[in-house]
């Protein structure tokens, strides 16, 4: 019996999802003044996605997973480091 409520399969392909949205939302011209916002929301968005996947595997898993989760670690320091950049390029 799972707790999941929906198929892994299924969460797997609405994270994906939620990565696209945030990242479309980020870098759509029309949303710009949004930018610092959406990019805090992305990075809680991934760190989330790494919290969740430990609670649901325990950590225990196949490289494949560990190599998305150092991917993820990955996208939130470039998020990270490029926040950094903008705001000292328009100081």
């Amino acid at each position: 019996m799972t707790l999941l409520p929906l198929s892994l399969p299924t969460l797997f392909i609405l994270n994906f999802v939620g990565y696209i949205v945030l990242l479309a939302a980020l870098y759509l011209p029309v949303l710009q003044r949004f930018q610092h916002l959406t990019r805090w929301l992305l990075i809680g968005y991934t760190a989330i996605t790494i919290l969740l996947w430990y609670l649901i595997s325990g950590g225990r898993s196949d490289l494949m997973a560990y190599i998305d989760k150092f991917v993820e670690v990955v996208l939130i320091a470039l998020l990270l480091i490029e926040g950094w950049w903008i705001r000292r390029r328009t100081a």
